[in-house]
Formats: C-alpha cells, structure tokens, sequence
C-alpha cells in the first residue's frame, strides 16, 4: 500500500515593507511575506486586509525606478498574474528589488514545475495571413 505523501512545509524566502524614507504611509500599513508557495501581502493600520498570490500564477516580473528611487536605491517590483482579482500587483519602495524580484521569479518557477503548470502566452497572428 502507497504512503501518502507528506505535507509540504511552506519556508518563508523573503519578507519586506516599503522603506520609510520614501514612503512613510505605505511603510507604516504594508508588509511583505514571500513563502515558497505565495506572496502574501497585509495591508492597513487598524483594519487589517491580507492579499495572497499563489506563485504559480506569476506570470511576468519587472522593476520600475525612478529617479528618486535610484537615489535611495529602492524600486517598485510590478508582479502580473494570472489572478482576477489582482491581474497587477505593486510592491512599493523595495531595498535591493533586483535581488527581491529574482527571488520571486525563482520560487515562482519551482512553484509552476511543482505543480505542472505552464505559461501560455496569447500571441496575436493579425497580418501573418494573406487573405487573398
């Protein structure tokens, strides 16, 4: 007879919140938690909302910089998913997004072969076609 398998222990990667000194607010009502199974995301300072993204779902990663943050050498790591209710996910004001957003993407790629998904990107064909 098969044993069943054992439950996976979810290890915490990486926690953060935006910096302070450039976003005091944000700094004081949102935290970040990257487990190896999601992103989950708390937001508020008296009433308290949790946001999780399944890292599976992750589709495509990027760093925005302006110059302000440049200066304090902090980004904001930009997540799309695959996810209704947060198709685009903004963590604000990160130290190191760089080093934060190849975490994400590494866990997000074990996550997907874990669990047998595969990206599908829609492509459009308009104008490869001759209609003659």
């Amino acid at each position: 007879m098969k044993q069943p398998a054992a439950p996976r222990v979810e290890k915490e990667l990486w926690r953060g919140r935006p910096t302070w000194w450039t976003a005091l607010r944000k700094s004081l009502t949102e935290d970040y938690t990257l487990t190896s199974e999601r992103l989950k995301i708390n937001y508020g300072l008296l009433s308290k909302h949790t946001e999780e993204i399944e890292l599976f779902r992750v589709k495509d990663l990027s760093v925005q910089r302006s110059l302000w943050d440049r200066m304090f050498g902090v980004g904001n790591i930009v997540l799309s998913s695959g996810d209704t209710t947060s198709a685009v996910t903004i963590l604000h004001d990160i130290r190191e997004a760089e080093a934060v957003k190849d975490i994400i993407r590494d866990a997000s790629r074990v996550e997907r072969q874990r669990n047998r998904v595969g990206v599908f990107e829609e492509t459009s064909i308009d104008g490869l076609i001759d209609p003659q």
